[in-house]
């Protein structure tokens, strides 16, 4: 049929159109997220490329959902700017039949948006967290960077240096802040290099002082040559987090909050399948109307997904039964946009005999 196909070839340029443009913003914000992460000590400044990659498969489902949103208010938008909804609504094409095509465009986009949570998601927090634990179990002089204080593993020393070389291990203008119980040290050195033996690694400072405080008073001792032996002490391997639990492995083992995050995961596919019928329910598509609901249909896809959030909480806290959650929220959700857009498609029956009079 020339109007569901013309329907859907618009839609699909408008859907990706969108996805691009929100793909944009979600990478620059989690650019700065990650660029955080690295500044304070959290991920390594190496790894950010792939931590972005990592992090952005884990959003494209939201991404996708939220794209579909758009590209059904924006296509009804521009066909009631342009004045086309006057040849389709004078041809008997009410609001009830663009739910047809939509719903078949959405389809595919709900199946991939499914796939993703149900197996991508759980794979790139894995790897989020194999970084990170990756990251935290170097060695204490692994993870000095130049110009930046990096706090020890067990967190009672802290790192300075000003430049360093790769190649032979050598560093200028070292500090060293420790704190054992009571007394405090503070070394600093002109330049400083890190053997390593079978026992582990030391550190070998030159020219340079140690200060000490503590109860009985402190003292200052100048040396030429200090040595000091790094422990290399990681911390301990942390379990697998619920986020990065494979889905198939929360159903056959629930427990709350396993399943609080099953009902994220199918929940943002029942959300984007909704967001397909709330574009088309609070879109205006009234020819004389003024807008299109953009950012009206933006505000409820906010409010959509922390409602998501709310609910996953009130599952965790056995405040709520999944099931119910799906059918309150989602199944409500749906009702009322399927009901709104049958309310209008019976107003525009009830009108033509009016108007044809």
């Amino acid at each position: 049929m020339l109007f569901d196909s013309a329907l859907r070839r618009e839609l699909s340029r408008r859907f990706w159109a969108s996805w691009v443009v929100i793909f944009t913003i979600v990478m620059t914000i989690m650019l700065i997220r990650t660029l955080s992460l690295a500044s304070r000590g959290q991920l390594d400044p190496e790894e950010i490329t792939l931590a972005m990659g990592y992090a952005a498969l884990g959003r494209i489902a939201t991404i996708l959902a939220v794209a579909l949103l758009v590209s059904v208010v924006m296509v009804l938008g521009r066909m009631q700017r342009e004045s086309e909804l006057v040849v389709w609504l004078a041809n008997g094409m009410g609001p009830g039949h663009f739910v047809r095509p939509v719903l078949r465009f959405a389809t595919p986009i709900v199946v991939v948006i499914l796939a993703l949570q149900w197996w991508v998601w759980p794979w790139s927090n894995a790897q989020l967290d194999q970084l990170r634990n990756r990251f935290e179990q170097r060695g204490d002089l692994q993870r000095i960077e130049p110009g930046r204080f990096q706090s020890s593993a067990d967190g009672r020393r802290v790192f300075f240096i000003d430049q360093s070389s790769n190649t032979d291990n050598v560093a200028s203008n070292v500090f060293i802040a420790s704190q054992q119980g009571q007394r405090e040290a503070v070394v600093s050195a002109a330049s400083g290099r890190i053997e390593r033996d079978d026992q582990g690694s030391s550190l070998i400072l030159d020219a340079g002082q140690r200060i000490e405080r503590g109860p009985d008073g402190s003292k200052v001792l100048a040396f030429d040559h200090y040595h000091a032996r790094v422990t290399q002490e990681t911390a301990a391997t942390s379990s697998v987090g619920i986020k990065s639990t494979p889905s198939l492995q929360l159903w056959q083992n629930p427990s709350p909050y396993r399943m609080a995050e099953l009902t994220w995961r199918l929940g943002l596919a029942a959300a984007a399948f909704n967001f397909a019928l709330l574009a088309l329910a609070l879109t205006r598509v009234n020819p004389r109307g003024s807008g299109n609901g953009l950012l009206l249909a933006l505000l409820v896809a906010v409010i959509y997904i922390n409602l998501l959030s709310i609910g996953q909480g009130w599952v965790a806290t056995q405040r709520m039964g999944p099931w119910a959650l799906f059918g309150v929220l989602h199944g409500g959700l749906a009702g009322l946009a399927l009901l709104a857009v049958a309310w209008r498609s019976r107003w525009r029956m009830r009108m033509r005999p009016l108007a044809a009079a």
